[in-house]
Parts: C-alpha cells; structure tokens; sequence
C-alpha cells in the first residue's frame, strides 16, 4: 500500500475549493477548440 500523506496548503477534494466556473460541457468544447486529444494527456495512476 502507498504511503499517504499531507502536503501543506493543499486542498484538493475539499469543501475549501470552489466549483470549476465552467460546465463539463464548455470544459469538452474548450478541448476541442485546441485540439486536445487523448493522445495529449498524461497517464494517471488509475489506468
């Protein structure tokens, strides 16, 4: 099992962080926009 741990000021996943201004949908629209694709995105731990 990974170790966890706190990282000062760091407050992902918390009531202390306000809501994207953006819809999901004007989030995939801006994707598009500048051609992100998934070839583009970084691998992330779950897959």
């Amino acid at each position: 099992m990974a170790k966890t741990f706190e990282i000062p000021g760091y407050t992902y996943g918390t009531e202390t962080v306000p809501r994207s201004p953006i819809s999901m949908e004007d989030f995939e629209l801006l994707k598009e926009t500048v051609l992100f694709t998934e070839e583009g995105q970084l691998p992330t731990a779950n897959g």
